[in-house]
């Protein structure tokens, strides 16, 4: 084989068009304030003495050894900001079944009762390289990484301004997770995640949290 008959392989997907529009969390805005005197599953304790205030756009990531609850912790934190009247929250949890439970058809999950967005639907599928066989059929025949980016378009349909993520970028592709990284890093929003992807704590993320059995503590650079 010649050298001209060599494929360059790209090193993100192409064709992805992949934006939040008109999403923003005023600077000053309070969206969490947090204070866990022990973090627990069931009788065990896990940490204790959390914690953590979050205000305006920050794209905030937890991270520690396995073991320490941080899933438990971000569950949590879902759990107080989902019934909040002024952000729009998006979650992404650890199993995507924790979303999906409800939904059987890809359509169904992006426009619920309401048909008159599916066109709207189907463009923001293609712009994620969905192909017309994933778009009408089941969320149970997607893949994982397919599931990660479905979740991600329903953030973006909905207008979600304040993100909370377990490991954003665990099933995405490698093709897909430079697309991804830089959707997070141009998001005008609150970004509350888990994450061990060096890459993505890099490019995405503004302030870094260690997890410990004695509490959260601040990484400084």
């Amino acid at each position: 084989m010649n050298h001209a008959q060599l494929v360059e392989i790209p090193d993100i997907e192409e064709k992805t068009l992949f934006f939040f529009e008109d999403v923003m969390v005023p600077k000053n805005k309070i969206i969490l304030k947090l204070d866990i005197p022990e973090l627990k599953v069931g009788e065990k304790t896990l940490s204790k003495n959390i914690r953590l205030e979050v205000i305006g756009n920050t794209h905030l990531c937890i991270t520690s050894k396995n073991g320490v609850g941080k899933t438990t912790l971000i569950k949590q934190i879902y759990e107080e900001l989902r019934i909040r009247q002024d952000i729009r929250v998006g979650y992404m949890p650890q199993f995507y079944e924790d979303v999906f439970s409800h939904y059987e058809s890809v359509l169904d999950f992006l426009v619920s009762k309401s048909k008159k967005n599916i066109t709207k639907a189907r463009m923001y599928l293609a712009n994620m390289n969905f192909t017309n066989e994933e778009m009408l059929g089941k969320i149970c025949n997607l893949s994982n990484g397919t599931k990660a980016k479905l979740l991600l378009i329903k953030f973006v349909f909905d207008q979600c301004n304040v993100l909370i993520l377990d490991e954003p970028t665990r099933n995405v592709s490698p093709l897909t997770q430079p697309v991804i990284r830089s959707v997070l890093k141009n998001f005008k929003g609150t970004i509350i995640s888990i994450s061990h992807d060096r890459k993505y704590i890099d490019e995405v993320i503004h302030e870094l949290y260690i997890l410990n059995e004695d509490g959260i503590l601040k990484k400084h650079n």
